[in-house]
Parts: C-alpha cells; structure tokens; sequence
C-alpha cells in the first residue's frame, strides 16, 4: 500500500507534457484564455496568485499562513529567475538564478531563516523539479510550515527557455521586467512613468553585443533603466549564431508610479485579527488608522479605536515585516482607515475546535451518539463547552482540554488567559474512535 502511495504522490508531481506549461502539476489552469504572446513576469505572477488563492481556501495555522503571505510579497514584488544558456528544452524549473534570485519556493525556504540552506539546494538541484529534489530536509521544513511537497510543486513555475531574439521577443522581455527596473532605479531616482528604449546591435565583426539607451532628455532614471535592460540582455545571447547581424527595436516601458504600488499592495493586506495575530492585553480595538511613509528610512504608524497601543506596535511590525519596498532615495506616503474584523469567525473556531478534538489524550472509545458542541457567547466573554456521551471521566476530559485549548488560542497576548469573545457562535461535531489508543476523528454536523 505504502509502494503504491509513492507512486501516485511521484506521478502527481512529475512534470507534465503539455507545450509551454507554467507548472509541473497545474499546467496553464492559472491562465484564462490562450498565454501565447504574454510577458514571462505576467504569466508567473498569475500562476502564484492562481496557487496562494486555492492554498489560501484550506484551512490555515499560523506557519501555513506566514508562508503565503511570503508568497504574495514575492509575487508582488516581481523579480523572478531567469533561464541563461542551460541545455535544456522546453519550460524547465530554476531554484535560484545567476543573479541570485530564487524561484518562489527557494525564496519561501530562505525567508524562514533557511537561506543557507535554499542555496545548498540551488547548488546541487538547480533546475530540478520538486519530485526530483532528493533531499529529506525539504520535507522535515515543508512539515514545520504546514506544507506538503505536493503543495510546493504546485507552487513551482517553470521558465522559458532561450528563444531567437525577435523584436516582439526581445519587447516581452524586457516589458516584464518593467517592475524590476523600477523598484530598482526609483530607489534612487525620482520615477517616470514612461521610457522609450533602443536596443541596437551595430554591423561590427568583433562586437555583436546588445547596446540599450534611452531615447529623448536624458535622466539618472532612464539612464539607470536603459543600464538594467542591457544587463538583461547581456547574459541571454548566448550563441553566436542566435546573434542577429543587426538590430534596431523601439521598446516602450509603460511603468506604475511607485506610490501606485505601494497603495496596490496594502489596499490588499488585511490587516485584521486573524492575518496579524495582534490581539494583545486591554481595550479590544474595533477599527484602526495606517499611516506608512517609503523613503531612507520605512515608517510605519498605527492608531486605534479604542487605544491599544500594543496592538497598534504588532501590527506596525506586521507591516514592516511584509513591505516589498526597500529604503532609498524615494517619497511614498500612504494611509487608509482599516477594521480588524470578527476574531471569533465561524471558519476560524471550527478549524481550532476540530485540531484540539483531535489533540486530545482522551482515551475511550467513542459511542454512536458521542458529540460535541462549541458555543461561545459575546455578551458573557465566555466559551461553553459540552461533551455527549462516554463516562463522566471522559465527557470532563475532553471538555476540558478542549476548552484549555480555544482558552489559549482567543486569550490577548501577554495576559493570564483572560478572553476576548466578540461573536456568537455555535458549532457541533460528532465524534468517532480509531485505532488502539482510540484516536478521536471528528465531523461537523450542520
């Protein structure tokens, strides 16, 4: 039986045959319509939105959940791996390029305080896909962080080769990394949101090499763009006889303002209880203003109402810790009333009832009405819980340890357990038995 699951787990994530597949395991399921004649960044980005939303629909912990919020910011800031000259045909997986940017997985993995360890996989499975990757400590750290390798692979894109530079090539090259050159170059000049490249290939038997240079005033912007872009271009004419024997191509980079950006990205963070994990000890906050400025140094301020000011320091750190945008010569302001929402959400209280019901060392078997219903009460600030069925020592054990559980789960931190109850919920499972020690399973009755 064990044989035949690993196979089926080694066929799930082995790549697939399909033409210009993004991703060994999903294919082009992230793109609506034909990709044919998308950017290589676009196309990315779409897949890693396509995967973070279907992961996002399970139940998360707090590890998976920090694990997604890297994926968004990676995503977000969109600087992915490049392919430069490898033998291989086709779509083909790259941990980490040689620039040293990682693929998303390879970024998850050092952002964990892994890094040494992303760059020993790099090192000895560059282009390997994730069933190829024979390394036990991938799945020692997918366990940690609430993943599964299969998740990963789905999560893994694969790049596009080398292809004969063309001028509609050579334009989708470039535009796709128009957010690279702009993080990059408005750090430390002032932005613009349009520049007119030329990239030009002179008549010259000993150098045939791209020349990139802005067109119209020139500016430390353009300037700095137009050097990007001939950086890129520089490491992809491998061969020789890819090399046209002359080139003249106009690309036009249509480019967001930085602060255009910055709004994009938080208007999208949630910056609720449950994503921040800020309830703290005092008066629970209902709504909060954000007030964040980008310049040499990051600032971030947070009010609420009520005052808390622990938990406006959690989530300013919060913030911090999840902005793409690195210090520089830039003046990005932005600020935008928030509420923290429900803490005691339905989803959120069945996905910690069910982990404390199967936490427990409650040993008996479980009879055919055994049962337990959840409720909590927003008025009181408490949660009740009953036990039906099996003996008095078994219905207090599990009651208690359950609600010990959801006890620590909703108390502020820093406190002695005292709770914050601001939903009414009630939920009921019935419970079954397996195994010799008599594991408790558990499904919720509607």
């Amino acid at each position: 039986m064990r044989t035949a699951f690993l196979l089926l787990a080694l066929l799930v994530t082995s790549p697939v045959a399909a033409a210009d597949s993004i991703n060994a395991v999903l294919g082009n399921a992230s793109w609506e319509g034909d990709p044919t004649g998308a950017s290589e960044a676009d196309r990315i980005a779409a897949h890693l939105a396509f995967v973070e939303r279907r992961l996002r629909a399970q139940q998360a912990s707090p590890a998976r959940k920090h694990l997604l919020d890297l994926l968004a910011a990676y995503r977000e800031r969109g600087r992915f791996p490049r392919r430069t000259g490898d033998a291989y045909e086709g779509r083909r997986p790259r941990f980490v390029d040689d620039r040293g940017v990682f693929c998303a997985v390879g970024h998850l993995i050092a952002m964990t305080g892994e890094a040494a360890f992303a760059k020993e996989i790099g090192r000895n499975f560059e282009y390997a896909y994730l069933s190829e990757i024979d390394d036990p400590r991938i799945d020692a750290w997918a366990v940690r962080h609430d993943i599964t390798r299969h998740e990963l692979a789905m999560i893994q894109p694969e790049y596009r080769p080398l292809v004969p530079w063309e001028p509609g090539t050579l334009r989708a090259h470039l535009g796709s990394r128009a957010t690279e050159f702009l993080f990059d170059c408005a750090r430390e000049h002032p932005a613009e949101r349009t520049v007119r490249l030329r990239v030009a290939i002179r008549h010259n038997a000993e150098a045939r090499n791209p020349v990139v240079f802005a067109e119209g005033e020139r500016t430390p912007f353009k300037e700095c763009v137009a050097a990007l872009a001939q950086e890129q271009l520089q490491p992809l004419w491998i061969h020789e006889s890819e090399r046209p024997a002359h080139l003249y191509v106009l690309v036009v980079l249509s480019l967001r303002s930085p602060n255009d950006m910055l709004e994009a990205y938080l208007d999208n963070t949630q910056l609720t209880f449950q994503n921040t994990r800020c309830l703290r000890q005092g008066p629970v906050p209902r709504e909060g203003q954000i007030h964040v400025s980008v310049a040499q140094r990051i600032r971030v301020r947070v009010e609420t109402a009520p005052a808390n000011r622990a938990v406006a320091s959690c989530v300013e750190d919060f913030v911090r810790r999840h902005l793409p945008f690195p210090p520089g010569r830039w003046s990005l302001r932005y600020e935008r009333r928030f509420t923290f929402g429900t803490l005691f959400e339905e989803s959120l209280l069945d996905r910690l009832a069910r982990g404390a019901i199967g936490s427990s060392r409650c040993q008996e078997p479980a009879s055919a009405d055994s049962r337990v219903v959840v409720q909590t009460f927003a008025d009181e600030n408490r949660i009740a819980v009953e036990v039906v069925g099996g003996s008095p020592a078994f219905r207090e054990c599990l009651r208690a340890h359950i609600t010990g559980s959801l006890a620590r789960a909703f108390a502020p931190e820093g406190t002695d357990g005292s709770l914050v109850v601001d939903n009414d919920v009630q939920l009921t499972f019935s419970l079954f038995s397996s195994g010799a020690s008599y594991r408790l399973r558990v499904s919720r009755v509607e």
